[in-house]
């Protein structure tokens, strides 16, 4: 099949010239995120400065001689990098240095998603939107709120790498492959405080599925390790490399975006969605949901019964994304 007869579609990263979009984007144009049939035409956004290293990316991504790339065009404006875009992985964002608040990384990082919040809707209509870029959750807030035309339910925040994590931590505990876990939960946010939940989790072995607690006999104390553990590998792997998680984050990001646009098949996956009052998180905060996907639409798993445990965990996350909330409202952004 010519490349003139295949559907195409319009995909724009953020922070183009950065780690994860160096390893996102040879993802992107595999054509394992969106399809093997369809052609990937990426718009990359960077600041001036970037535009040239950015051009050698572009180098690359021809170099790698994928049948699904596309158009691939480096812009130093949202209004042309979102054009059309039929994807958006926001990436870029301003990370905390040291000596710096919550409050100022909040504050400036509310520049950018706003600026892109407005830019998205002038520049498309029809349009699927992943922040990646930290806070992501009160990020892809800030970018639903200066776009109120596009609907709420396309911005999504990023929880798959917290999923991926936990998925690898446990599969290499009990002894099994990451594909034979399913539906594990992340609740909340995207930070320290988010809520691993392995109540529904089933294993599949040679016998069949089989519920977590029939494979694996654990207890509190070991629970509460493994979930800081997971909480904390961002911290962990930039301690070990001196740079942070940029090839994981790709891969989730790539993860997050496949199951969405192409269905997750039935099975769970969790997406930082904006909540209509599920599970008790007050409505309009983008909290992290276990999902499932279809055509291109997610559809938060109801009716779980969450224990003593998971809630008082997931009531301290939602906490903290409210705080988070009530800063940026503090400051007039929101």
């Amino acid at each position: 099949m010519g490349i003139e007869t295949r559907e195409t579609i319009d995909v724009a990263v953020t922070g183009a010239a950065g780690n994860i979009d160096y390893a996102l984007m040879a993802e992107v144009l595999s054509g394992r995120v969106f399809g093997e049939h369809r052609i990937v035409n990426l718009n990359m956004l960077e600041l001036p400065g970037a535009v040239q290293a950015t051009e050698g990316v572009i180098m690359e991504l021809e170099d790698l001689a994928y049948s699904n790339a596309g158009e691939l065009n480096v812009f130093d404006d949202p209004a042309k990098a979102f054009s059309g875009a039929n994807f958006a992985f926001l990436v870029g964002a301003i990370g905390r240095k040291p000596g710096q608040n919550r409050g100022d990384v909040l504050e400036k990082n509310a520049g950018i998603f706003t600026q892109q919040g407005i830019a998205l809707q002038q520049a498309t209509d029809d349009v699927r939107v992943l922040v990646v870029g930290n806070p992501a959750n009160t990020n892809a807030l800030i970018t639903a709120a200066y776009a109120p035309e596009i609907p709420r339910s396309r911005f999504t925040a990023m929880t798959r790498l917290d999923h991926n994590r936990a998925v690898s931590a446990l599969a290499r505990t009990i002894g099994e492959v990451p594909e034979a876990i399913s539906r594990l939960a992340i609740w909340g946010i995207h930070a320290d405080e988010m809520v691993i939940d392995l109540a529904h989790v089933t294993v599949d072995q040679e016998s069949g599925s089989k519920p977590l607690a029939e494979v694996f006999d654990y207890d509190q104390e070991w629970y509460d390790t493994y979930s800081q553990k997971v909480a904390t590998r961002g911290g962990a792997v930039l301690k070990a490399r001196n740079a942070s998680s940029a090839m994981s984050a790709a891969k989730a990001a790539a993860d997050h975006a496949r199951d969405w646009m192409l269905g997750s098949n039935g099975e769970w996956h969790s997406m930082g969605v904006v909540s209509n009052g599920e599970y008790g998180v007050p409505e309009g905060l983008v909290s992290s949901y276990p999902v499932t996907s279809v055509g291109g639409e997610y559809h938060i798993i109801e009716g779980l019964e969450l224990s003593a445990d998971t809630k008082q965990r997931l009531a301290a996350s939602t906490q903290a994304l409210q705080d988070e909330k009530a800063e940026l409202q503090a400051l007039g952004i929101l």
